[in-house]
């Protein structure tokens, strides 16, 4: 019970998980179904930001598509009556947001970098898992910013990270 009375079930979604897919196998529901479900258990009490940036995160982290129904899920859990209008507000102001940063075509997975795993193994003398890792780290810029998805700025980022030079 935090400082205002509400109660905070720490560490509950990893169980919700688990016994969310044992119920989804017992109902012999197809694997994506029990997978798009884990992730909504995961993050339904995880709160959201009105941030693009932390948007557009969730978004990578998760999918576009999902991140919607997300926001659908949340929008039924909002709650008692004095929480219901600012939660419904919250969610509708953050699902503008998301649809906004589709229409603006920002990149949201590894597949919409400017750069690829043979540009930075072309750049650099990294090679496996590495270069995933370095790809990783460059999206999480672009996820920041949008703008920097140029092949230029990535680029010149490698350099920064001291990883060609």
């Amino acid at each position: 019970t935090d400082d205002n009375g509400r109660d905070h079930f720490k560490g509950h979604s990893t169980g919700s998980e688990k016994t969310a897919r044992n119920v989804l196998r017992r109902l012999k529901l197809d694997n994506d179904t029990i997978s798009r479900t884990e992730t909504l258990v995961r993050f339904w009490a995880v709160p959201l930001s009105e941030e693009k940036p932390d948007i557009r995160r969730g978004m990578s982290v998760m999918g576009a598509e999902l991140f919607g129904d997300l926001l659908d899920l949340k929008e039924g859990l909002a709650g008692s009556k004095e929480t219901e209008e600012a939660k419904t507000e919250e969610i509708r102001r953050i699902r503008l947001l998301k649809d906004e940063i589709l229409a603006d075509g920002d990149c949201l997975s590894l597949k919409d970098l400017a750069l690829t795993g043979r540009d930075v193994m072309e750049e650099t003398e990294l090679r496996g898992p590495l270069v995933g890792q370095c790809l990783n780290r460059l999206l999480q810029l672009v996820l920041e910013d949008p703008k920097r998805n140029q092949r230029e700025y990535l680029l010149q980022s490698l350099r920064e990270f001291s990883i060609i030079e």
